[in-house]
């Protein structure tokens, strides 16, 4: 599932989605890729489980809270890459990281008034400004 965290290294306790690695590293037509087919698998999963004989006695309450963890997960995992490809493409002033950008915003991303602030507030650091992409995806991820 590429909106759960995986581990970055084997070395530290850093977990990373699919979807913000996508973010980083682009092309968009393979962010767009990893979303539409991420999307796909979690709607196959969560019919699969509705349909599971064994599942099949669970009220429908059960359905919903396991479905409503899954899309906030999915939800939080897009809010962080489109969080880090914008500030990416505000860095590095490279076209190719506000695509990435608009493919997520594209796909449903969204960002509330808390989110711009932390992007404002990470834009106007002062490491920001002079510092390394590396520096900016730890500032996101703060």
């Amino acid at each position: 599932n590429p909106f759960e965290d995986i581990p970055t290294s084997n070395m530290s306790q850093e977990c990373e989605t699919a979807v913000n690695v996508g973010a980083r590293v682009g092309p968009a037509i393979m962010l767009r890729s990893v979303v539409s087919s991420g999307r796909e698998f979690l709607k196959t999963r969560q019919l699969s489980r509705r349909r599971d004989p064994k599942l099949q006695q669970q009220p429908e309450s059960f359905f919903k809270t396991i479905e409503s963890r899954e899309n906030l997960e999915v939800k939080d995992a897009m809010k962080s890459a489109l969080l880090t490809a914008l500030a990416r493409s505000f860095s590095q002033q490279q076209p190719e990281d506000l695509s990435l950008a608009s493919v997520l915003y594209e796909e449903g991303a969204k960002l509330d008034n808390q989110d711009l602030s932390r992007l404002q507030l990470c834009i106007k650091g002062s490491k920001f400004a002079s510092g390394t992409p590396e520096t900016l995806d730890r500032c996101m991820m703060a």
